[in-house]
């Protein structure tokens, strides 16, 4: 208020809850719910051996020893019912973020844009692991695939962010998947 916004604009202005989904109310910090933006495994985390975020039991990041079952389960209760609401699941996080990411291949933790190849390496060439290049787009994919891990595209995902927005679920027809 005191830069010259009123409740309204300053409600407008989202942070990410750091906290979420293990320790929620830590990430408020000195914030409301109301600007909240909240997600499970991010690509800092991907990192092996990242420590940027404990989740504990309360999530896990896909490509860390975590099956796509269990990541779905994560991903649905993002929507459906998150930890840490103190208002209702209609106010409270107004954003819910969901990561579409790869897998690692073998080894190699480069990206799969093609530009990871070992033969463009010039120097400390020893230890290189190429990975190979992967569409990230596929119209065929119906979530978590043997490449990339794209939860935004899971049918019981979908139905829960439609429920969160109010709206009706679909089915994989309606929404141009083959699954």
């Amino acid at each position: 208020a005191a830069a010259g916004f009123d409740q309204d604009d300053i409600n407008k202005i989202k942070i990410w809850n750091s906290g979420y989904p293990k320790e929620p109310d830590a990430g408020y910090c000195t914030i409301s719910p109301v600007r909240n933006a909240i997600q499970n495994d991010d690509a800092d985390q991907q990192t092996e051996g990242s420590t940027s975020r404990d989740m504990g039991d309360q999530g896990c990041v896909l490509i860390e020893n975590c099956e796509a079952d269990e990541h779905r389960e994560f991903e649905v209760k993002l929507f459906e019912e998150p930890n840490g609401i103190q208002t209702s699941n209609d106010v409270d996080y107004p954003i819910r973020l969901v990561l579409s990411s790869y897998y690692w291949q073998g080894n190699s933790k480069g990206l799969p844009d093609g530009l990871s190849d070992c033969a463009n390496c010039e120097v400390n060439c020893d230890s290189c692991q190429t990975t190979l290049k992967w569409e990230a787009y596929d119209k065929t994919s119906c979530g978590y695939d043997d490449e990339y891990t794209r939860p935004h595209r899971d049918l019981e995902i979908v139905n829960a962010m439609r429920g969160w927005m109010g709206l009706d679920d679909a089915t994989a027809a309606d929404l141009g998947l083959s699954c």
